[in-house]
């Protein structure tokens, strides 16, 4: 939360400063924590396809209050959301499947696709609790592939389309890792009757009203941040360009010694024959 706060808002109070320090982004919104264990039946825990119980207690008591008190507190403005997705055995996807719903069905492993929304894509995590119990007015960025995901690997939404309509509107995503809205996904949504412009222009509009106060698109001196960050940058470049210029002329050098000694290899071949 402290981070939060100074990231942000510099030396202002929260929301109080003309210009917003840094848009900064809290993850993986929720519920992941594992990667890498090994289940009692041998199967390999992933944070991508796995599956264990967590209780309504759980989710509150544990994976959502480090994500309300820097939004609550701190007023983060963004967010990533993560691969996960809450069980929920009376649901049935828009893709129409239906799978194990416990161990007694089968391994850990060969359970499918009997969770609800997954968090990209649910409207209780990022509407209801982010927006409606939080207050969040921030974007949402998804995490690499989970927008794809939702119709590969989970089969929650019935394809590509239907996919990049949820995360549209009940996901409330701004920005994506990956191609599940891209390409002609999200207007193929809107065509289908699945999305509308307005949804997609409320998106938009808030990623620029962020860009817009944090002074990005204003002349360089009206914000103390942007300013900095400029010659941070400017700094970055020049000492990449010299550590590049530096690489050129060691491998030229290189280069040079390696003709050289070839040269001479060629002469003393010449004078031993």
């Amino acid at each position: 939360m402290a981070y939060t706060k100074a990231l942000q808002w510099g030396t202002h109070e929260v929301g109080k400063g003309k210009y917003i320090k840094a848009i900064g982004a809290l993850k993986h919104y929720t519920m992941y924590s594992v990667e890498g264990a090994t289940a009692p039946d041998g199967a390999k825990i992933t944070r991508g396809g796995s599956y264990f119980e967590i209780s309504s207690h759980d989710v509150e008591d544990t994976y959502l209050p480090q994500f309300k008190a820097p939004v609550v507190e701190a007023q983060s403005l963004g967010y990533m959301c993560s691969y996960a997705a809450l069980t929920n055995a009376q649901l049935v996807p828009d893709s129409g499947e239906r799978g194990a719903v416990s161990s007694a069905q089968g391994p850990i492993s060969d359970w499918q696709h009997r969770h609800s929304e997954p968090l990209c894509a649910s409207k209780f995590f990022n509407d209801q609790k982010m927006v409606k119990e939080y207050g969040f007015k921030g974007y949402v960025q998804s995490d690499c592939g989970a927008v794809s995901n939702e119709y590969g690997r989970e089969k929650w939404a019935a394809n590509a389309t239907d996919a990049a309509a949820k995360t549209l509107i009940n996901g409330r995503m701004n920005s994506e890792c990956g191609n599940g809205m891209a390409g002609n996904n999200i207007c193929k949504a809107i065509g289908e009757g699945l999305a509308t412009e307005a949804q997609l222009d409320a998106n938009v509009g808030r990623s620029f009203e962020l860009l817009i106060n944090a002074g990005v698109f204003d002349p360089p001196g009206l914000s103390e941040y942007v300013l900095s960050s400029l010659l941070s940058s400017l700094l970055s470049s020049l000492t990449s360009a010299r550590t590049a210029g530096t690489r050129r002329s060691r491998s030229r050098r290189s280069t040079r010694r390696r003709r050289r000694r070839g040269a001479s290899r060629r002469r003393a071949r010449a004078l031993s024959c």
